[in-house]
């Protein structure tokens, strides 16, 4: 699992961030606001990288309170709308609803990111 819960101007490209297990985890990438937020990620991306949850769990990619950050030109393997799957209505890149401007650019636009269902 990463965590950013700050800086500016970070870039990450070609990265696999993958969970074989899914209890005391939210999700893969968590891009959000650390305590009190005193340093709002701002231009944290990841590109051409691939995301994977447990095969039975969803939000794969959480984006918080931030500023123009998130995932481009990656895939994402969660586990769909099933009934086998953790929630089956949740995205598989989840917004809290506090990012500005994220990437991709809001709920049910995946932008350039592939997403693959892989259970349910």
């Amino acid at each position: 699992m990463v965590q950013v819960l700050g800086g500016q101007r970070i870039s990450f490209n070609n990265m696999l961030i993958q969970l074989e297990y899914a209890e005391g985890t939210n999700s893969a990438l968590y891009i959000n606001c650390g305590n009190n937020c005193q340093d709002r990620p701002t231009d944290v991306v990841f590109d051409h990288s691939t995301f994977r949850r447990s095969p039975t769990r969803n939000r794969v990619v959480r984006i918080g309170n931030s500023l123009r950050s998130g995932i481009q030109n990656s895939t994402v393997y969660w586990c769909g709308t099933g009934p086998s799957c953790d929630a089956p209505n949740a995205d598989a890149i989840w917004y809290n609803g506090l990012a500005t401007s994220p990437i991709p650019p809001g709920n049910g636009n995946w932008g350039s990111n592939t997403l693959v269902a892989i259970g349910g």
